[in-house]
């Protein structure tokens, strides 16, 4: 177990506490947190409770996820999106403030002395109020002596200036989650896996360290040894060095959308674009070989 687990599951077992792990997209947050959860969860000290907010809109939304949660164990994001009308008309019949203040009531009573975790704010609906949620969890805290994870993207997160402007009032403990390339490499790839060096390599010349993009790769590699009979381990030549750069640049130029002054790709290869080749193998050297682009310019 690394020791930033071990710190996460110390923290989390003292005294109630709000903390929040946040990062870019596909860094491994979630993945992160699914380790500390199952170390709590092996200790069984306290129940731990996950909850994404996808598709969330309010603070009864989240309630009866919640209390859905409590009784099924588990409710996925698409199972939540297709019960909620239904779950809407209910309160409709049966006088909807009434039953909603009520199934407060029923959840509140259990959401007692646990870890709850809440993960994708900033999938939540545009209705929803991320003050509110705050001043949410802090009630889980300060009355229900839970302790509260959030997970976030913080450059995501709708009405990010009200937002960042009361959770320094909630949230105690701020972690910022940076693996290295070599870290998220190592959590996707197999150690037999030869080719995670070469992708590797790559990916620390453009600073990403996405486990998303790494499962793509690892992915689009397992069908290319399929298709072109490339036995394991892969043995390393100018052809399959090839073939890993051009997959690892495929996959950073079309799907990471954290990256920097990222080019249109529909104008760089359409048919009727009036960009030369050089413009376009200038780019990708620049990408591949900024040092040696950099120096034939001198």
């Amino acid at each position: 177990m690394s020791v930033q687990i071990e710190e996460l599951v110390k923290l989390l077992y003292r005294e109630p506490v709000n903390l929040s792990i946040s990062g870019a997209w596909g860094v491994g947050k979630t993945y992160l947190w699914k380790e500390v959860s199952q170390k709590l969860q092996s200790d069984n000290k306290k129940e731990v409770l996950y909850m994404s907010l996808y598709n969330i809109s309010s603070i009864d939304d989240l309630y009866t996820k919640i209390s859905l949660h409590s009784v099924t164990n588990k409710v996925e994001n698409e199972n939540f999106s297709k019960i909620k009308p239904f779950i809407n008309s209910i309160t409709e019949v049966f006088n909807g403030d009434k039953f909603k203040n009520t199934l407060k009531h029923v959840t509140s009573n259990f959401l007692k002395d646990q870890i709850i975790c809440f993960d994708d704010i900033e999938r939540a609906t545009e209705d929803f109020d991320a003050t509110d949620f705050l001043s949410f969890i802090s009630h889980l805290k300060e009355d229900k002596s839970c302790s509260v994870v959030l997970i976030l993207n913080e450059d995501q997160i709708k009405d990010s200036e009200s937002f960042n402007l009361h959770r320094e009032k909630c949230i105690d403990h701020e972690i910022y989650y940076r693996p290295t390339t070599e870290e998220n490499i190592r959590k996707v790839f197999e150690e037999s896996e030869t080719e995670a060096a070469h992708v590797a390599s790559f990916f620390k010349k453009v600073k990403v360290s996405n486990i998303r993009l790494f499962q793509r790769i690892r992915f689009l590699i397992s069908q290319c040894k399929v298709d072109f009979s490339i036995e394991n381990p892969l043995t390393f030549n100018d052809w399959t060095k090839g073939l890993l750069t051009l997959i690892c640049l495929y996959v950073y130029l079309k799907y990471d959308s954290e990256r920097q002054n990222k080019p249109n790709l529909e104008v760089l290869f359409s048919d009727d674009s009036d960009i030369e080749d050089d413009y376009l193998s200038e780019y990708i050297e620049s990408v591949i070989f900024p040092n040696k682009l950099s120096k034939s310019k001198q």
